[in-house]
């Protein structure tokens, strides 16, 4: 949900939500993590999937697509600030790992932790994005059809790889703040002397 405040994210937000996700599924890796399996999280670009091996030990998190958000696009917009644009951000999380068995471990711990907390607050969320203090984003889970599962993956150029697909909902991007002029620091002021009685001002 947006935050009620006057504060909302600017452009940045797209970027701090995938290294969110990514700092949190970290964090909860070392404390309940399989002890056996290693697992980075990483938010990876096209390029950099290419680039990744069976044996990176990761978790790629890939924005593959970004639509609008059709429940809340239309909202009256709040006074003096303009209307944000809300969107939604498809991620693709896909295992690179050396075997079946560590694979299916990180995609079973993966599904538990999201379902266990869904919801991207202020404590994860940061400042780096500039959310507000009451800003809620909700991670829920999409369903890609084998066809375009099959499509994304060629389009990547990258080997198949098992995975999940999850999107983040409602996240509002600012307008552009108005400009705001600089303080005054000095003034300019022209003294005149009085007229003497008798003459003519």
């Amino acid at each position: 949900m947006p935050g009620g405040g006057g504060d909302m994210a600017g452009y940045q937000a797209i970027s701090a939500v995938g290294d969110t996700l990514a700092r949190h599924l970290r964090r909860a890796w070392e404390l309940s993590g399989p002890a056996t399996t290693a697992c980075d999280f990483q938010v990876k670009g096209c390029a950099e999937m290419k680039a990744l091996k069976d044996d990176s030990a990761a978790c790629a998190l890939f924005l593959y697509r970004l639509t609008y958000n059709e429940h809340t696009r239309n909202q009256p917009p709040p006074p003096l600030l303009g209307r944000p644009v809300p969107v939604d951000l498809h991620f693709l999380f896909s295992i690179w790992h050396s075997s079946a068995l560590h694979e299916q471990l990180v995609l079973g711990w993966l599904v538990r932790e999201l379902a266990r907390h869904p919801v991207l607050d202020a404590g994860l969320l940061g400042t780096s994005g500039g959310f507000a203090t009451e800003d809620r984003l909700q991670c829920v889970p999409a369903e890609l059809s084998l066809d375009d599962t099959s499509k994304l993956w060629q389009l990547l150029g990258a080997s198949y790889r098992p995975s999940l697909t999850y999107i983040v909902r409602n996240v509002l991007i600012a307008p552009e703040q108005p400009q705001s002029w600089a303080p005054v620091v000095a003034t300019r002021m022209d003294m005149v002397a009085p007229a003497l009685a008798g003459e003519e001002a």
